[in-house]
């Protein structure tokens, strides 16, 4: 079993030489929150949570993103929400010149996403501060749109910000926000 795990160890450590050679890769995970423009029933806009996992080869970038979009505080149960999980396709570019430690990438991402929706039904109830509400459920398709600006700081780290649109036939939705980077840059 060590004579299987020291040959692929090698294997990896290979390919991570001749990979480095030949293409400029990176590899990392996403973590942040932001501010949605999205319209809920009580007024419009709310907060952003998202995290996701991301990879660039030559220019080309593919990542999966989750994002989690709630109204302001709210007394009403439950809580508004958009719940998009997308996979996107796009390119990414770095704005300072080749050599340099920290890299400034510019991505456009487009994709396709699906949207889990909470909102508010009838009323059940009034309290004192709020109310309750039945809770109603949809589900949408959408076309994600992102564009980020990203600072990596060399080899492991990175901040980005971030604007996003979705279109789909319940509600579009857009936002913007800040994510922490960690991962191969």
């Amino acid at each position: 079993m060590k004579k299987i795990l020291l040959l692929l160890f090698l294997i990896f450590i290979s390919s991570e030489i001749n990979s480095q050679e030949k293409d400029k890769y990176s590899v990392w995970a996403n973590a942040g929150g932001g501010i949605s423009f999205s319209k809920f029933s009580k007024g419009s806009g709310g907060l952003l949570a998202n995290f996701g996992l991301s990879a660039s080869l030559n220019g080309w970038m593919i990542s999966l993103k989750h994002r989690n979009e709630t109204e302001f505080l709210s007394f009403s149960n439950p809580n508004e929400s958009f719940k998009t999980t997308s996979i996107l396709f796009g390119l990414s570019h770095n704005l300072f010149k080749e050599g340099r430690p920290t890299q400034l990438m510019t991505n456009i991402l487009i994709g396709a996403s699906f949207i889990s929706i909470t909102e508010r039904g009838n009323l059940i109830h009034r309290e004192l501060f709020g109310s309750k509400y039945a809770e109603v459920h949809h589900s949408a398709i959408g076309l994600p749109i992102e564009i980020e600006m990203q600072l990596r700081i060399p080899k492991y780290f990175g901040f980005s910000f971030m604007v996003y649109s979705d279109i789909n036939s319940f509600e579009n939705l857009f936002g913007f926000g800040f994510n922490l980077l960690v991962g191969k840059m």
